[in-house]
């Protein structure tokens, strides 16, 4: 269990081919089977991962649970890209879950209400910094 807006932190063990190199990603989905979101080490700029000569390599992830309280299942997978925004999906774990994120919303106010939370600021201005 987490709690909406917590962050949590994955790590995702590995062990790849001899000479092999390849990316690790992650996809989150809700409880009707809808993508919230997929992402990796691809897609976040960072060198192909390998475990080398070592007996495995460890990829680790934080994630901000910017999600609407509700039932999650994670998958990870080990590939390749083929090109940009698409790969060849070596290896993954299956659907792991459910990641039950939860929030009081009866007796706490929401950081947002929705589906997820957009990184917003906001400011008051007054009428007189608009005349300047």
């Amino acid at each position: 269990h987490a709690r909406m807006c917590d962050t949590i932190r994955i790590q995702v063990f590995f062990r790849t081919a001899p000479g092999e190199a390849g990316h690790i990603s992650f996809t989150l989905k809700n409880r009707f089977d809808q993508v919230v979101s997929s992402t990796g080490t691809y897609l976040m700029g960072l060198e192909a991962c390998s475990s080398g000569s070592a007996p495995f390599a460890v990829a680790e992830f934080e994630v901000g649970l910017m999600l609407e309280a509700g039932l999650y299942s994670l998958m990870f997978a080990y590939g390749q890209p083929t090109q940009e925004n698409q790969g060849k999906m070596i290896d993954n774990t299956g659907w792991i879950g459910p990641l039950h994120i939860e929030w009081d919303y009866e007796g706490k106010r929401a950081p947002f209400l929705g589906m997820f939370g957009l990184p917003v600021r906001a400011k008051l201005v007054s009428s007189e910094e608009l005349t300047k």
